[in-house]
């Protein structure tokens, strides 16, 4: 049975951030987020929750250092 696909809003929910910022991370690390489709038919996979919050946990750590 196949994952269940994500859309970037369903994301940000998940990940307490706003989805722009959610957004913002996807567009500038666009090579490490897996997704299927494009445009805007492009949704996500399961793991790319656990690399938005990677990246927005990096983001955090430059912001109070």
């Amino acid at each position: 049975m196949e994952k269940q696909l994500l859309t970037m809003a369903q994301i940000a929910k998940q990940l307490n951030l706003a989805e722009s910022t959610a957004r913002f991370y996807r567009d500038r690390f666009e090579n490490y987020i897996p997704s299927v489709g494009e445009g805007r038919k492009k949704r996500y996979k399961q793991e790319t929750i656990e690399v938005l919050r990677f990246i927005a946990e990096g983001f955090n750590q430059m912001s109070i250092s």
